[in-house]
């Protein structure tokens, strides 16, 4: 039984389906061809080597329901993109500043597609969003905000036991300034994002993934940088069943400056896969990549920060700091920093340490009358905060 809701849903079998555009359509055909060329996750793709990519087909799910959480529950911002199965919800205040738009009303000028060359062997799960997706917006910032100090959250509300394929296309125009917290809680969330960050513009964006135990989340992030833009990331993982998060920056002018923050708490069997990969196409640009991750019971954590300076791209800072604590003799973290340097007139570092809480530090704690569990938790908390970068 099929009927017609309004002009962007219809009902078929007693379900509700989503009606997107048709130039979208068009590029949902082209992924469904290009997958037949694509692989699924397995182990011997690099990005998944230390992972259970056969996770993503488990059948068991927490709700938040279960749980007791809800995605609006946890902000206080003062606007929220909410995205649902029903499509897009605004809450609070829109500046006139921001610009919204529902995929299924996207125009073709608002789509950036995803610059797959990070993600070779990736590509599959790329290209099932493509062919898949029902959920996302567009999201446009003007010059008029600069100066603003709006806190702009996007919240991903799913909680059902099905996969959700989300894209959302952000565009902060010259000069612009953006405020924008990103809230997942529960769910199974395939999501593509593309940022076009403009000339000078300022973006701020954390992102806070605390999963419930049975969720999960697949999510690529392409930024492009252009002149003198500045970009600063914040990412809080923990728990669910299995996060995998692939980011990749693309500077595409001089001048413009990235940095980005990840503490990454896998615990019990959850397994984080936290990846970044840096391009330096052209010169006198900086970035700098922060990882502070904890694993614990049987959890797993994969880290991996690459930059590529490409031949010409003189006057390129990149630095990579990549650390990590085992808080049990089960956990494993996988710990790799990577530079590619094509030309002389760079300043590249790296560094990566796997290790454990410090004994004498826990010594002298306790010898101020601290006890172990909380001694042990001061160092964590002291050690995380060197990744809060915003």
């Amino acid at each position: 039984m099929v009927g017609l809701i309004n002009d962007w849903q219809v009902v078929i079998d007693g379900q509700r389906h989503r009606i997107l555009p048709d130039w979208l359509q068009q590029q949902k055909a082209k992924a469904w061809v290009a997958l037949e060329n694509h692989q699924s996750p397995n182990r011997k793709m690099e990005s998944w080597r230390y992972t259970d990519a056969s996770l993503l087909l488990s059948e068991r799910l927490a709700t938040r329901e279960q749980n007791g959480i809800s995605g609006t529950q946890t902000t206080d911002a003062d606007c929220c993109i909410v995205l649902t199965n029903e499509g897009v919800e605004v809450v609070g205040n829109q500046p006139d500043w921001l610009n919204i738009t529902d995929i299924q009303s996207m125009s073709p000028s608002q789509y950036q597609p995803i610059d797959v060359r990070s993600l070779p062997q990736e590509q599959g799960l790329v290209a099932l969003n493509q062919a898949l997706v029902t959920c996302g917006c567009a999201i446009e910032v003007s010059s008029e905000s600069q100066g603003t100090d709006l806190m702009i959250d996007l919240i991903y509300d799913f909680s059902d036991n099905n996969w959700q394929f989300v894209q959302n296309h952000i565009k902060v125009a010259k000069h612009g300034q953006l405020k924008l917290r990103e809230i997942v809680v529960g769910g199974r969330i395939n999501s593509c994002q593309s940022w076009l960050v403009g000339q000078q513009a300022d973006v701020v964006k954390i992102a806070c993934s605390k999963l419930v135990a049975d969720a999960m989340l697949v999510m690529y992030n392409q930024y492009q940088l252009q002149e003198r833009a500045q970009m600063r990331c914040m990412h809080q993982r923990s728990g669910g069943m299995l996060q995998h998060h692939n980011q990749q920056v693309i500077f595409i002018a001089e001048y413009a400056n990235y940095l980005s923050g990840s503490i990454n708490k896998s615990l019990e069997n959850s397994q984080i896969n936290d990846i970044i990969n840096v391009f330096h196409d052209v010169k006198n640009n900086e970035s700098k990549v922060i990882h502070r991750s904890i694993a614990d019971d049987h959890a797993r954590v994969f880290n991996n920060a690459k930059a590529i300076i490409a031949q010409g791209a003189d006057g390129s800072l990149v630095a990579q700091d990549l650390k990590n604590i085992l808080l049990s003799d089960d956990a494993k973290i996988f710990s790799k920093p990577e530079l590619e340097v094509y030309t002389d007139e760079v300043v590249a570092a790296h560094g990566s340490t796997i290790g454990s809480l410090d004994e004498q530090s826990l010594f002298y704690l306790q010898s101020r009358g601290i006890p172990m569990k909380e001694a042990r938790e001061i160092m964590i908390e002291s050690f995380i905060a060197e990744a809060e970068v915003c």
